[in-house]
């Protein structure tokens, strides 16, 4: 999660509910357990915020189903320096490894490559996101436009967004997308691939559409 690196220690535990005795919820119901322990140099708003932000970050996952938070109230004194508790509730241990995977590239074209050749490979690229077998959700690219100069000569960027890691996967490995991949690096002198799991998702990718 994007809470800022040397804020807090924590403790992440996924709960299986297999002996559940009292509470009314079906097999497989999966809980997940975040413990927070914040650095005594953050302030109160801080926490606060931080905690405002999990909250919303729940929000958009569809596959919670309930999440709730508070502060230890424990009498034991057996909470060892955690002091914020949160628990997000989800219907199975596959919902809650479910989640988006993206994917960034980054082109630098070979000086001798065509302007035609570019677009070419570049709409190949486009229509990989129409083969459902693909698994591609979402598909953007464009130019580099930054003003700081640290594009280090990459001059497309590319992203392609899955369902999940196990789609990402079959996406690398789907032999449609071998064989665009073995022409295309034959055109670049630069190429940067990088994937990751969203920990903040936005409302709408593209606001200004």
């Amino acid at each position: 999660m994007a809470f800022g690196a040397g804020l807090f220690v924590g403790l992440f535990m996924g709960i299986g509910l297999g002996r559940t005795v009292l509470a009314k919820l079906k097999k497989g119901t999966t809980r997940h357990v975040v413990l927070f322990g914040f650095k005594p140099s953050v302030s109160e708003e801080r926490k606060w915020a931080i905690a405002a932000q999990f909250e919303g970050l729940a929000e958009t996952i569809p596959q919670v189903q309930s999440f709730e938070w508070g502060t230890d109230v424990s009498i034991e004194n057996k909470a060892e320096g955690f002091t914020h508790a949160f628990l997000l509730t989800f219907h199975s241990q596959k919902d809650r490894t479910a989640t988006c995977a993206s994917e960034i590239v980054l082109f630098k074209f070979k000086d001798s490559v065509s302007l035609e050749k570019k677009k070419e490979l570049i709409s190949k690229y486009e229509a990989l996101s129409d083969k459902p077998d693909l698994k591609m959700k979402a598909f953007e690219w464009g130019k580099d436009v930054s003003i700081e100069g640290k594009a280090d000569k990459y001059s497309h960027a590319f992203m392609a967004t899955f369902a999940s890691e196990a789609d990402r996967t079959v996406y690398v490995e789907h032999p449609v997308h071998q064989e665009y991949a073995r022409e295309l690096v034959q055109s670049l002198d630069k190429l940067l691939i990088i994937d990751y799991l969203p920990r903040t998702v936005k409302a709408d990718p593209r606001p200004f559409a």
